[in-house]
């Protein structure tokens, strides 16, 4: 052990003053420990606050990765988005979870780009995928955090905008509604207007001039066509505002479809054969069996309807309509075929809607009001079944409809 010399005043002066700058480093070494763990527990607070608000945001998805892409955060409204719980998603990377086949060399490419630059990936709407396989519509956008001594990390925000295309879908529709309402109106102008000019000009020759027998009988006939043809138009428009305003009822009661059809087809048989067109009925069940519970008038409806359709398109050949029982006996699929114009591939469905009317370059097909097929469509879905066409353009056109074959108990069994 050292012997100090303490009869040497300045060397205890000199040891004093070290002692005393000793106690005073220590001092601010203390404090320098002591601000620092306030810091860093002033940071695990807040990084705590962060991540709790971030977890209870709704609606809102926010995840997490690392600079290769491992996610590392995942809230609950991304569980909920993605389909993804946040112990399946953490520790996974972001291209193998989420992003879709066309998109996974971009976003690796932007992922290393972003830990070179420090730049996060641009915002931009995308489609990503669903843990179900799925796609859905968000808008991402990006930021990069880095705190001094840890990894860089990305966080990705996204909002689902679903519901606004939806919204957005529903907005265009209603305007593409509006505009067609109103087409259809000014068409109900014409095709009112037109029948009814028969009728008051042919009228009006009947009364102020002297005819023979057989102008006079003709002209009859034409003002008794117009009058059918005006009769059948308002009957259309009060079927499809009454479809419209969900007031149309159905009556279900028994009824024997071999009848009917052959009705139809004795109804409609003089008016085919006089343009020279072949016409058949095909039924598949006997009359024991052809007993079913329906709308008889809405069965009826459809059937002439689609049966008048197919005269009015037809020239020359045949139609043939009839039914046969499908889905395991369950269903009754109705038909109606012909050898007509047919109808455009990208029509096949749109015939369907209310207020629309295909622009066929004929003129027999700008003759009437065009709600024909949307009325029995409508009148199909009713009765729980549905209707479609399968055409081709100067082949012909087969209407296939179905419905429920339901029977009542045979008394006997």
């Amino acid at each position: 052990m050292i012997e100090l010399d303490k009869s040497d005043p300045e060397l205890i002066k000199e040891l004093q003053a070290l002692k005393r700058e000793n106690n005073a480093l220590k001092s601010l070494y203390q404090k320098d420990i002591a601000k620092r763990n306030r810091m860093e527990e002033a940071l695990r607070q807040s990084e705590a606050r962060f991540r709790c608000l971030l977890q209870d945001i709704e609606n809102i998805s926010v995840q997490g990765y690392g600079p290769d892409g491992t996610t590392q955060y995942w809230n609950r409204a991304s569980e909920k988005l993605y389909g993804y719980s946040a112990q399946e998603a953490i520790g996974k990377n972001v291209v193998d979870l989420i992003i879709p086949p066309e998109l996974k060399d971009f976003v690796n490419k932007a992922i290393k780009e972003m830990a070179v630059s420090g730049q996060p990936i641009p915002a931009a709407e995308l489609s990503l995928l669903r843990k179900d396989g799925s796609r859905v519509s968000v808008f991402s956008n990006h930021s990069i955090i880095n705190i001094p001594g840890r990894k860089q990390e990305l966080f990705c925000i996204d909002i689902d905008l679903t519901k606004l295309k939806q919204t957005e879908k529903e907005l265009l529709q209603a305007e593409e509604n509006e505009r067609l309402k109103s087409a259809f109106l000014a068409n109900m102008s014409h095709e009112i207007r037109t029948p009814m000019n028969g009728i008051l000009g042919f009228a009006e020759i009947l009364r102020t001039q002297k005819l023979t027998v057989h102008k006079q009988q003709e002209y009859i006939r034409i003002i008794e066509q117009s009058g059918v043809r005006m009769l059948s138009i308002i009957n259309d428009i009060i079927d499809i505002s009454k479809i419209e305003a969900g007031l149309m009822k159905y009556d279900i009661k028994e009824t024997n479809i071999n009848e009917q059809c052959e009705y139809i087809y004795t109804f409609f048989k003089p008016e085919v054969e006089a343009k020279k067109i072949e016409f058949s009925l095909k039924t598949s069940l006997p009359t024991i069996d052809a007993f079913i519970t329906t709308d008889r008038e809405k069965i009826f409806a459809i059937l002439t309807n689609l049966v008048k359709n197919a005269i009015k398109f037809t020239s020359a050949g045949s139609i043939e309509f009839g039914y046969k029982l499908t889905g395991s006996l369950k269903q009754i699929q109705f038909y109606v075929k012909d050898t007509g114009i047919g109808i455009p591939k990208d029509w096949c469905q749109a015939i369907f809607d209310r207020f629309i009317q295909t622009d066929i370059s004929n003129n027999v097909a700008r003759q009437g009001a065009g709600l024909g097929l949307s009325i029995s469509k409508a009148y199909v879905e009713m009765l729980g079944g549905k209707i479609w066409v399968e055409s081709e353009e100067g082949i012909g056109s087969t209407f296939n409809f179905t419905i429920p074959y339901h029977t009542k108990p045979n008394k006997n069994n």
